[in-house]
């Protein structure tokens, strides 16, 4: 490679002495409070079987957004709900068996409205918020959580 001097784009130079970055902005700020550390938001249990996020409305998706935003500055099960966000428990019975196949046993699926027909399912584990799926309309069942 040709290393031209007058190049206008800057090169890099090993030789100069600080290039490292500062150790204050290397390092994450850690909360004060490791209590109030914020959930994890995580697809890796997510059912794209079941998924609708497509079929949202632009409001919806919106409303989703907001909601996750919401989720992820949120550290317990308190703060959830101090933020709007549902936590109803859904039964493992009837259409709803689909959320809990394949999850370990004592894991509990919740439920959150994110407007009209659409949910948002998940469940926790200490600061992970696993979502399991999001619908624009509601389970096949005769009202059954």
């Amino acid at each position: 490679m040709h290393n031209d001097s007058r190049s206008p784009i800057p090169q890099f130079n090993s030789s100069k002495r600080n290039t490292l970055i500062a150790e204050s902005v290397a390092q994450l700020p850690q909360s004060e409070n490791p209590e109030e550390i914020g959930f994890v938001i995580s697809f890796q249990h997510y059912r794209d079987d079941l998924c609708e996020i497509k079929l949202l409305s632009k409001n919806g998706g919106r409303r989703a957004l907001e909601n996750l935003r919401v989720i992820g500055k949120s550290y317990n099960k308190f703060s959830l709900r101090q933020n709007n966000i549902d936590i109803d428990p859904v039964a493992n019975n009837g259409e709803y068996k689909k959320l809990y196949n394949g999850l370990s046993p004592d894991v509990e699926i919740l439920e959150h409205r994110i407007q009209s027909t659409a949910r948002l399912f998940y469940f926790f584990v200490n600061n992970y918020f696993y979502i399991r799926a999001i619908k624009n309309s509601h389970f096949e069942t005769d009202k059954q959580r």
